[in-house]
């Protein structure tokens, strides 16, 4: 794929994710939207990879713990984004089943600790403010999510690196 192509093509897909995600001040709502936005992106990468997916996707179909292990089965997805995934579903069951929930510092903490080393980059950039990392947290994950829908949909791209927004 032409690498111009390719930039655009992020660009596209970043300024839907700012759309949609990323412009959310409130930290239960950035966390709802973001896992609306991986949901999609997991239901993106199932579409390219199976040949039927019709009511996977409807009310009565995949959970989303069964459309992110069924992406495992096709041993594309990294043990850390695959925990990464598994966290945020934590914290949205958290969010929409605990009245008045917001994430608290420990689970933001370990949320971003499925990161390795960008953990503590994170960390230093935004000492004592939960907030800032937790969206760099979702940011990232967001990223990596997008990544493993845009290589699945567009096998030929020249790398496998997607994880921020390009500045």
């Amino acid at each position: 794929m032409d690498p111009n192509r390719f930039a655009r093509l992020k660009e596209q897909e970043f300024a839907i994710y700012d759309q949609e995600v990323g412009n959310a001040n409130d930290p239960k709502l950035s966390v709802l939207l973001s896992h609306l936005y991986v949901e999609h992106l997991l239901e993106r990468y199932l579409n390219t990879k199976l040949k039927a997916s019709d009511g996977l996707f409807n009310k009565s179909g995949l959970t989303f713990e069964n459309k992110l292990s069924l992406v495992q089965a096709f041993g594309e997805i990294d043990d850390q984004l695959a925990d990464g995934i598994r966290k945020l579903n934590g914290l949205r069951n958290d969010c929409v089943h605990k009245f008045k929930h917001q994430p608290s510092q420990k689970q933001i903490d370990d949320f971003g600790r499925t990161f390795g080393k960008a953990y503590k980059e994170i960390k230093s950039k935004y000492p004592n403010d939960k907030h800032h990392c937790l969206g760099a947290f979702i940011a990232r994950l967001c990223g990596e999510a997008l990544t493993l829908a845009l290589f699945a949909e567009h096998p030929l791209l020249p790398n496998r690196v997607i994880t921020e927004k390009p500045r």
